[in-house]
């Protein structure tokens, strides 16, 4: 196999690499950090206010779901729709890569 045919193999697994990556990346790290600051405000023992994304030594704050305060779930949205074309071009690339075929 030539230097060009499995360079073209790799490409399709590489990109749907990077798109798993990316789109997770998006639709986590958001969420994340909301989780990480409302773990570390109940650990120093107050309240994680999720309206106002801030801890409360003072009062106690229900629980609201992301779903609930958040109006732009785009992120999420995006973030899934890269992780699903992720998966489609890797799995493109494995049979390609499978039957020894350019993709």
């Amino acid at each position: 196999m030539s230097v060009a045919a499995a360079t073209s193999l790799r490409f399709p697994l590489t990109l749907g690499s990077l798109l798993l990556l990316i789109g997770l990346a998006i639709a986590t790290i958001p969420r994340m950090a909301e989780f990480l600051a409302a773990d570390a405000c109940l650990d120093r023992g107050g309240s994680y206010d999720y309206t106002l994304g801030r801890c409360d030594m003072f009062r106690r704050h229900p629980y609201v779901p992301w779903f609930k305060r958040t109006h732009n779930s785009s992120f999420v949205l995006v973030g899934v729709a890269l992780v699903s074309a992720g998966i489609g071009v890797f799995a493109v690339g494995l049979r390609h890569r499978a039957s020894g075929t350019r993709a």
